[in-house]
């Protein structure tokens, strides 16, 4: 086809909604993630374009809709500013593959604020965690969860809100605590010292 690309000539599938699943979410804050991990050596990354081919909106005659994926950077967006921060990860790998199970990233805001991003890529299990953070102790944490009961869920214009970020109540104290990562999900931890 002369170099042009087949995916821009298929506007009928990258319309379909269901293009933009919770699996999809998941790869999404998968790649993010590696970007915060490797903030040293990047120094800019943008996403293109925003709406409609591949966007994070979608428009048309019957409305405006929000893509899992835009649900994704808007819980991303809250790091904007901050410092990455060297994690150890100790996860088994997902079944029949080379990739964690968990998939974190960690942004220091400031001497009080620490957000901690958790993917949970198994579809079956939820994560029982343990955080350590030694000389940070947590007096106050709050959390946001972007999951679903089945990774090929999706907003349409019939139901916009099937993937959305929610709160997900923790119980986070001091410099050691556990906390359960649901299965299928991108977690959002914020503590506060």
């Amino acid at each position: 086809m002369n170099g042009t690309n087949l995916e821009e000539v298929n506007i009928e599938k990258n319309a379909d909604p269901s293009q933009y699943d919770l699996a999809h979410a998941l790869y999404t804050a998968g790649f993010l993630n590696l970007l915060i991990r490797r903030s040293n050596y990047i120094n800019m990354a943008n996403y293109s374009p925003m709406v409609n081919t591949r966007g994070l909106i979608y428009a048309n005659g019957k409305g405006v809709l929000l893509r899992t994926s835009f649900h994704v950077f808007k819980i991303y967006c809250k790091c904007s500013g901050g410092f990455s921060l060297d994690i150890q990860v100790n996860s088994p790998n997902l079944k029949d593959t080379n990739a964690l199970i968990l998939d974190v990233s960690s942004i220091r805001m400031n001497d009080d604020l620490i957000y901690v991003y958790v993917i949970n890529r198994d579809d079956e299990n939820d994560a029982m965690t343990k955080f350590e953070i030694p000389g940070f102790s947590v007096k106050k944490g709050n959390a946001l969860i972007l999951t679903a009961n089945d990774l090929r869920s999706f907003n349409d214009f019939k139901s916009q809100d099937s993937i959305i970020s929610r709160d997900y109540e923790i119980d986070a104290y001091g410099e050691t605590f556990d906390l359960t990562i649901p299965r299928q999900s991108i977690c959002l931890i914020e503590l506060d010292k």
